[in-house]
C-alpha cells in the first residue's frame, strides 16, 4: 500500500499501442467496506523517485487493446476468420469514470471469455485522429462503449457510463448476438427485446432520439419482467426523452420506473436520477418534491445496500448526485452529510491506492468535494505530491491549479496551470488555458491574460470541426476582446 504522497510511478501508460488499459485496482477492495472504515492519517513524507519501477499489475481479463488506431482495429477484425465485431471504449483522460472502468471492470477475470471474440479498441475522444468516429457515434456521456460492425461501423450495442462487471458482460453478450445475427442474415434478432435495443443504439448514434424512444419502449414491452438489461434500457429511455425536451414524459418515467431501475443495484440508478433531475421543469411543486424524494430514497437505499454493485468511483458519483438532490429540496444539512461521506470514501481510496495513476482516478472528485466543504487547503499537499509523481500527466496540475484558484491563491495556481497547458491537448486545452488566463487576470497581468486568450482562440480554430464548435470559439473571442480592452485601459 502506498500513501497519497509516497507512490511509485507506473511504468505503463494508456497511450501505448497494443497495451492493456493501465495498472489495476485491487479486485478485492470492497467499496462499501472502504466507506465504513475509519479515516487514515494523511502522511506527508517524501516522494518515491519518479523512475522507480512499479510491479506489473495482473490483467485477469487477458484483453489485447489497440489504442487510437481505428484502421488497425478494423483490419484486424475484418481479416479474422470468422470476422469479429469491434468493442470501442470512448474515453478521455479528464474523465474519472473512464479511468475507473479501465482499471477495474475492463481487467476483470469475468471478461476473459470475451477477449478473443471481439477486437478491443480504446479511443481518446480528445485526439484529432479519432474525431471522425466520435462525430459519427454522437456520444454525449463519458465513457461510452460500443459493439460495432467493422465493415460499416453500424452499432449493435451501446453502454453509456459506468457499468458493473455483470452489466458489462450482458452488454457484450447482446452486442455479439446482434452482430452474429446480422452475419447470419437475420435482422438484428428480429422482433425481440435485444433486437429493439440494437435499433435504439443505432438511432441514438444518428441523433434520432424519437426513434430511439420508440425502440426502447418496444424493447421494454417485449422483455420478460426480470430482464437483466431493463435498468439500462430505462436509463437510455429517460435520456432519449430528455434529449427531445420531452420533460413531461421524462418526469413520468421517474414515477413509473424508479423501482425497476433500483433492481440493478448498480450505477444505472445514479445515471437514471441524473437525467430525472434535469426533467423536473414544468412539474407542480408537489410533483417535483415527490420526484426528488423518490430519487433520494433510491440512492440512499443503494448506498446502504451491502449487495450494491458499485465501484468506489460509482459510490462517489452516487453521493455527489445525492447531494444535488438534497440541495434541490433545500436540505443543506443532508447535502453536507452526503458530501462528508463522499470525502471520507475518496480519501480512504486515494490513500489505499497502489500507484499514483490509480490515485489520479479520485483527483477531481476529491478536489470538488474538499472545496464544497471548505477544506481545500487539506488536499493541497496531496495534489502537489500527485503532480510530482506524475510529471507528464496534465490532470494533476490542472486540479491543483483549480484548487488554488478556489482558495484565492491565483499566484500559486499559475505554475501548475502553465504546466498543465503545456501537456493537455484537444478541446480540454481551451478549458485549462482559460483557467490560466483567469489567474493572470486576478493578478492584474493584462498582457499575459491577453496572450493566453489569443492562444485559446488560435487553438480552437486549429481543431478539426468535430472537436471544436462555433459556440466555443464565440465565447473565447468575447473573452479575448474583453482582455484586450482591459490591457488597453492599463496603458
Amino acid at each position: 500500500m502506498f500513501t497519497a504522497v509516497a507512490w511509485m510511478v507506473s511504468s505503463s501508460g494508456c497511450g501505448a499501442k497494443n497495451s492493456t488499459p493501465g495498472p489495476s485496482v485491487d479486485a478485492n477492495v470492497d467499496a462499501a467496506a472502504v466507506a465504513s472504515a475509519p479515516p487514515p492519517e494523511v502522511e506527508t513524507g517524501g516522494i518515491v523517485p519518479v523512475d522507480a519501477p512499479t510491479p506489473a499489475a495482473a490483467d485477469l481479463a487477458g484483453i489485447e487493446w489497440l489504442e487510437d488506431d481505428l484502421a488497425a482495429a478494423t483490419a484486424k477484425a475484418t481479416t479474422s476468420n470468422p470476422t469479429k465485431p469491434l468493442l470501442v471504449d470512448m474515453w478521455a483522460g479528464w474523465c474519472h469514470t473512464c479511468l475507473s472502468m479501465r482499471q477495474t471492470v475492463l481487467r476483470d477475470a469475468a471478461l476473459a471469455s470475451y477477449a478473443d471474440r471481439l477486437v478491443w479498441l480504446a479511443l481518446d475522444t480528445e485526439r484529432p485522429e479519432n474525431v471522425e468516429l466520435v462525430e459519427k457515434l454522437n456520444m454525449s456521456m463519458w465513457p461510452t462503449f460500443y459493439v460495432l460492425d467493422p465493415a460499416d461501423q453500424s452499432v449493435h450495442a451501446v453502454f453509456a457510463g459506468g457499468a458493473s462487471v455483470e452489466q458489462f458482460q450482458e452488454f457484450l453478450s447482446d452486442g455479439l448476438a446482434s452482430y452474429e445475427a446480422k452475419q447470419a442474415g437475420r435482422d438484428g434478432d428480429g422482433d425481440t427485446a435485444q433486437g429493439w435495443m440494437s435499433k435504439a443504439a443505432a438511432a441514438v448514434a444518428a441523433t434520432r432520439f424519437g426513434d430511439a424512444e420508440v425502440a426502447l419502449v418496444k424493447a421494454l414491452a417485449l422483455a420478460p419482467p426480470e430482464w437483466s438489461r431493463r435498468p439500462e434500457a430505462l436509463v437510455e429511455l429517460i435520456r432519449a426523452r430528455y434529449k427531445q425536451d420531452a420533460f413531461d414524459r421524462c418526469a413520468a418515467l421517474i414515477f413509473e420506473s424508479m423501482e425497476a431501475v433500483t433492481r440493478s443495484k448498480a450505477a444505472s440508478v445514479t445515471d437514471f436520477t441524473v437525467y430525472g433531475r434535469r426533467c423536473l421543469d414544468g412539474l407542480s411543486v408537489a410533483q417535483r418534491g415527490r420526484a426528488l424524494r423518490d430519487m433520494i430514497a433510491a440512492l440512499v437505499n443503494l448506498e446502504g445496500d451491502p449487495q450494491g454493485r458499485l465501484s468506489i468511483d460509482d459510490r462517489s458519483d452516487l453521493l455527489y448526485n445525492l447531494r444535488g438532490l438534497y440541495e434541490a429540496l433545500d436540505d443543506k444539512d443532508a447535502a453536507r452529510a452526503a458530501a462528508t461521506r463522499q470525502l471520507k470514501l475518496l480519501s480512504l481510496a486515494a490513500h489505499a491506492a497502489k500507484t499514483p495513476r490509480e490515485a489520479m482516478i479520485y483527483a477531481w472528485p476529491r478536489a470538488e468535494v474538499h472545496v464544497y466543504l471548505g477544506e481545500a487547503s487539506k488536499l493541497e499537499p496531496e495534489l502537489v505530491a500527485l503532480h510530482k509523481a506524475l510529471p507528464d500527466e496534465y490532470d494533476p496540475p490542472y486540479r491543483l491549479g483549480w484548487l488554488r484558484m478556489k482558495m484565492g491563491d491565483a499566484r500559486g495556481a499559475v505554475a501548475p496551470l502553465e504546466r498543465a497547458v503545456s501537456l493537455v491537448y484537444g478541446p480540454r486545452k481551451a478549458r485549462v488555458w482559460s483557467l490560466l488566463a483567469d489567474a493572470y487576470a486576478e493578478l492584474g497581468d493584462a498582457p499575459a491574460e491577453r496572450q493566453a486568450r489569443e492562444g485559446i482562440v488560435t487553438h480552437l480554430r486549429g481543431l478539426p470541426p468535430g472537436l471544436s464548435s462555433k459556440a466555443l470559439e464565440k465565447s473565447a473571442l468575447e473573452e479575448l476582446e474583453a482582455a484586450r480592452e482591459r490591457s488597453a485601459a492599463m496603458r
